[in-house]
């Protein structure tokens, strides 16, 4: 399962992520890191891990309105394996994109993002892990925002 599900994943924290990206017209590669505000769990004494994430993605282009973007990405972990999410985006536009994504520890996610003056990017992804799926704790939640610093490239 995934390495910050093993707790208890009833609770909720706050977090930072900083990411750094080359992209251009026909795809990216970058790096992810999220964890930064090193918040505690409810209660506990350990600190939420900070998680490396790498990835790249190519995007084929169906029409002026349509682009489908495959792609990979390697999560990391100190002390846990590492994870490796096969994920694809359909994007409309510059407007609308839907995610999907599968988890080689099982699990799998969905989820949307609006763009709004081409930098302001909410989304919400849903994650069910299907390991966890009998503890009854196999289900996440993540709503985000955040601002690109350039237009993302047509």
């Amino acid at each position: 399962g995934d390495p910050l599900l093993q707790s208890d994943i009833r609770n909720t924290t706050a977090d930072i992520t900083c990411a750094a990206a080359w992209q251009n017209d026909r795809g990216y590669i970058g790096v992810q890191s999220g964890g930064l505000m090193r918040n505690s769990y409810y209660g506990e004494a350990s600190e939420v891990p900070v998680i490396w994430k790498f990835l790249a993605a190519y995007r084929f282009t169906a029409n002026p309105m349509w682009d489908i973007t495959p792609g990979v990405l390697y999560a990391y972990v100190e002390g846990q394996p590492t994870l490796m999410i096969l994920q694809a985006q359909l994007r409309w536009h510059d407007l609308l994109q839907l995610d999907l994504g599968f988890r080689n520890s099982n699990a799998y996610h969905a989820g949307f993002q609006v763009t709004y003056m081409e930098k302001f990017h909410l989304g919400y992804t849903y994650s069910h892990d299907l390991q966890l799926a009998d503890a009854g704790a196999a289900k996440g939640h993540e709503v985000f925002l955040y601002y690109a610093l350039s237009k993302i490239a047509d």
